[in-house]
């Protein structure tokens, strides 16, 4: 399944199931693996950056 991000100026394709969340709140920086390649998504603020993880973690049931 592939949705697409948009929220705050940022937008993304991540097709789910994706693997291996994680966020670095001090750096502003979501990483996960899609199709067993890691990716790293920067944000501006800190609240942008669990936004995304929280979308992430609501897709990837």
């Amino acid at each position: 399944m592939t949705e697409e991000y948009d929220q705050d100026g940022y937008w993304a394709v991540v097709s789910f199931p994706v693997y291996e969340i994680s966020s670095d709140i001090s750096r502003k920086t979501v990483s996960y693996l899609m199709n067993n390649e890691k990716v790293t998504q920067e944000f501006t603020t800190s609240s942008e950056c669990m936004r995304f993880v929280n979308w992430l973690n609501e897709y990837n049931k």
